[in-house]
């Protein structure tokens, strides 16, 4: 009786997930799902089951569908889903772009953009707070306050940093200023987050008035048809 009622929640199983998909439509590489054809009361499980083959979760799912924000997003391994209006679009993300390292000053390439690293030092009267970029694409950390090799490289939006000015450690999701931004950044050699790109500078290794020596990073689009980066 027990391999019975086994077998039959399988099919049961399969026959919702299988009816859940069959609410999805296609065009091109985009799947779509139209919030309004589900039942309210159930509408998350109908999207879990909908979803679940692209790797996304229960709590992902539950997420997503009761999202009050016009754009939320979720991630898998492989897929994003995004709330537009009604309806949940999901789109597979492109081949993931592998982290460099940065093994000391020298001029280095992360996904179309030159990096240049270099070590200041200091001098007697000179104020290294006076070092801080007033440009977003670069970025100025005290250099005993880490070490080499930093890696540079993109960030999930799930992934934490504390910012400048924080006591605690924020969701990058929570940072970044544009939906539409692929988060990357600087990550010291312990792995943690020091430089959320054209966003936020973590609260390690900031300048202060004892910093000896500026660790410096200036960056810039490689191609000059490219858009500002």
């Amino acid at each position: 009786v027990g391999s019975e009622m086994c077998i039959r929640d399988r099919d049961d199983a399969a026959a919702v997930q299988s009816m859940a998909g069959s609410l999805l439509t296609q065009d091109g590489q985009t799947s779509m799902l139209d919030l309004t054809t589900l039942p309210q009361q159930s509408a998350h499980t109908w999207v879990y089951h909908a979803i679940s083959k692209f790797g996304f979760n229960r709590i992902q799912a539950q997420n997503i569908c009761g999202a009050t924000e016009n754009k939320k997003q979720v991630f898998s391994s492989d897929y994003c889903c995004t709330k537009v209006g009604k309806s949940l679009i999901i789109e597979q993300l492109a081949a993931a772009v592998k982290s460099i390292e940065i093994s000391g000053p020298g001029e280095y390439e992360f996904d179309k953009i030159s990096i240049h690293v270099k070590l200041v030092e200091m001098i007697d009267g000179q104020n290294p707070l006076d070092m801080i970029p007033s440009n977003a694409t670069n970025a100025a950390f005290d250099a005993e306050m880490i070490s080499f090799p930093l890696t540079f490289g993109p960030f999930h939006s799930s992934e934490s940093m504390q910012p400048l000015g924080n006591r605690n450690k924020v969701k990058l999701k929570k940072l970044i200023s544009s939906i539409a931004s692929k988060p990357c950044g600087l990550k010291d050699t312990s792995g943690e987050i020091i430089w959320l790109y054209k966003q936020r500078i973590s609260e390690k290794a900031k300048l202060s008035m004892n910093t000896k020596t500026v660790l410096m990073l200036e960056t810039q689009a490689m191609h000059k048809s490219a858009e500002p980066i």
